[in-house]
């Protein structure tokens, strides 16, 4: 039966007209352009690839130039971290004239203003009646500062008035400082001593520092420490230095000595303030009895603890450590030079007690 022409014939009719016919499967598609087109699309690419040929090369310009402007700020950057981490701070208690110009230019002023000898023309002998024999004991007694001071405050002491300053200090740049001082009960006779050569310090010290003081023995009960109010450091204001001075004078009963103590809570609690100096007045770094401790373990826990670098100048108060009569350095002297402070021994000979 020949084929029906109905619509509905699944076989699709065969294409007789050539302008429609399909494809070729290996025969690639081909489209013609308008006249001229071909000619502008090549323009336009060329016009890109120029345009990329000049950009190009200044953007690679730009973001090199701007990776080494990041690198030096970085750099800089660390340099100033480093530098405020590693200044140098001179333990002193006084603040200098330039406290914040270099080490260098503090060293120079000091030798500037540091008073010169001057030869005074030899006058012509005449009679003079013999004087009565003095002592003059400025000579005598050998303090913090040299010859020319005799205690370790600041303060004076019965009979003449002998003129020294902390440390013998003439200015240094440390403007965070703790007193730490021991008042346990082998100070009980010279700790009215101790308290007004204290005062004496806390009155130098300028408005720019800021400064607490801690006392320790186990009296003083929780961590065997007590401090002067409001804790932590405050301002070398007129006002704070007095409310200071006021509330140590022995008749307040807030500081007093006796029995023993333990220096490590009140090391720790100093230098939990980040101090740059801390003064320490002790007469037995080591302590006894229940707070006996070994020196290498105070020395460990004074490394570990300082983080801030802290300097410590240390006084060893009226009696020797027993390091130096077995002819060894004192433990003070060593927690000094750990830590790049000052050490002094004060006897009783200085204080004008023998």
């Amino acid at each position: 039966m020949p084929p029906s022409d109905d619509n509905s014939n699944p076989i699709s009719p065969e294409v007789s007209d050539p302008a429609v016919a399909p494809l070729e499967p290996d025969e690639p598609a081909v489209f013609d352009l308008p006249n001229g087109s071909a000619d502008e699309v090549v323009n336009v690419a060329d016009e890109v690839n120029a345009t990329l040929n000049i950009l190009l090369p200044w953007g690679i310009s730009l973001l090199l130039h701007a990776g080494v402007v990041l690198l030096a700020v970085f750099a800089v950057w660390t340099v100033v971290v480093a530098t405020t981490d590693e200044e140098i701070v001179i333990p002193e208690l006084e603040l200098s004239a330039t406290p914040d110009a270099p080490l260098v230019q503090q060293m120079q002023v000091r030798e500037v203003t540091e008073p010169q000898p001057q030869q005074a023309p030899t006058p012509t002998p005449t009679p003079q009646p013999t004087p009565t024999e003095t002592i003059d004991l400025s000579t005598q007694l050998v303090g913090l500062a040299g010859p020319s001071s005799s205690v370790p405050f600041g303060a004076t002491i019965s009979g003449p008035q002998l003129n020294s300053t902390f440390m013998g200090s003439r200015g240094g740049n440390a403007r965070r400082i703790v007193f730490l001082i021991e008042s346990g009960g082998s100070i009980v006779d010279t700790l009215p001593f101790v308290l007004e050569e204290l005062k004496s310090s806390i009155r130098k010290l300028s408005e720019q520092q800021r400064f607490t003081v801690i006392f320790y023995a186990e009296h003083y009960g929780r961590n065997g420490l007590v401090e002067v109010p409001p804790g932590n450091l405050s301002s070398a204001n007129a006002q704070q230095k007095q409310r200071v001075i006021t509330w140590m004078d022995l008749d307040q009963r807030n500081v007093w000595a006796g029995g023993k103590s333990n220096v490590i809570p009140a090391l720790r609690q100093a230098l939990a303030y980040r101090p740059q100096l801390i003064y320490w007045l002790t007469d037995n770094p080591l302590g006894e009895g229940a707070f006996l401790i070994d020196r290498q373990r105070l020395l460990d826990s004074i490394e570990d603890t300082n983080r801030n670098n802290t300097k410590i100048n240390t006084i060893q108060f009226l009696y020797p450590d027993p390091f130096m009569e077995a002819g060894q350095r004192a433990t003070l002297e060593v927690v000094a030079e750990q830590s790049g402070g000052k050490f002094r021994f004060v006897d009783a000979r200085e204080l004008g007690l023998q």
